[in-house]
């Protein structure tokens, strides 16, 4: 059955040997070693609970096949097959606009703090933090057609990022639209998403009637989307963040 959320996930990559613990102190700088050596080897996924800061960290989720077979609870014999019929059965999301977990804690504000994350700075010749896994929410202001993108974003402060959306990208031209008419972008990141989005919102699909029929359809489930808060862009449902 369909993940229930990306803890979940998490548990199952445990019981397949594909997640380790490491519970002694690593420091953030080094993650980017460790997950090297991991992915060399075509290791495990890597859960840092001692990094400096009151969060446990993972990576490498999503490095190599077997995860990505245990994502779409598929193997080598059906995953071509259930990848094709999600393309061809499309299941288009639908609003909620209720309480989501996501807004079990609303930080605003002053009390913003990007660099209370774990967030690590992979190699030397970064120009800092990287956010890898964000997932960006955003809407074409002119047909309202949702999307969804991968993109790492740069901690440049407690409140401030960097980040690269290309012409061509979708966000890429959504922002290029709010650009044209005046009008303020605004996009959800979110991290900590069901793994078949991480997987399929990288994937180049027609945006008719949104980039979320996709990921529904190859996790065989339909997804609700909730308002994100404050409420200016839609966040599925069901992970936790």
């Amino acid at each position: 059955m369909p993940y229930q959320d990306f803890r979940q996930f998490l548990d199952v990559l445990r019981q397949h040997g594909e997640l380790i613990d490491v519970n002694r102190p690593v420091a953030l700088n080094d993650v980017g070693k460790a997950m090297k050596q991991s992915y060399v080897r075509q290791g495990p996924a890597i859960m840092f609970t001692q990094n400096g800061t009151d969060y446990p960290l993972v990576a490498g989720v999503y490095s190599t096949r077997s995860k990505a077979l245990l994502a779409f609870e598929a193997d080598e014999d059906t995953i071509f097959d259930k990848v094709l019929t999600g393309l061809d059965n499309p299941i288009p999301p639908t609003a909620f606009a209720g309480k989501a977990p996501c807004h079990d804690e609303v930080i605003t504000g002053e009390n913003i703090d990007l660099r209370r994350w774990p967030v690590p700075t992979y190699s030397p010749q970064d120009g800092g933090a990287y956010i890898t896994p964000g997932i960006v929410v955003s809407k074409d202001p002119e047909t309202g057609i949702p999307d969804i993108g991968h993109y790492r974003f740069l901690i440049l402060g407690k409140d401030t990022v960097s980040f690269s959306a290309q012409p061509f990208h979708r966000f890429g031209k959504h922002l290029a639209k709010h650009k044209r008419l005046g009008s303020v972008p605004k996009a959800a990141l979110v991290i900590g998403v069901d793994p078949i989005l991480a997987y399929t919102c990288q994937v180049q699909v027609p945006t008719t009637p949104t980039t979320g029929t996709w990921p529904a359809a190859c996790a065989a489930r339909r997804w609700n989307w909730r308002s994100a808060s404050p409420p200016t862009s839609m966040c599925p449902r069901p992970p936790r963040w």
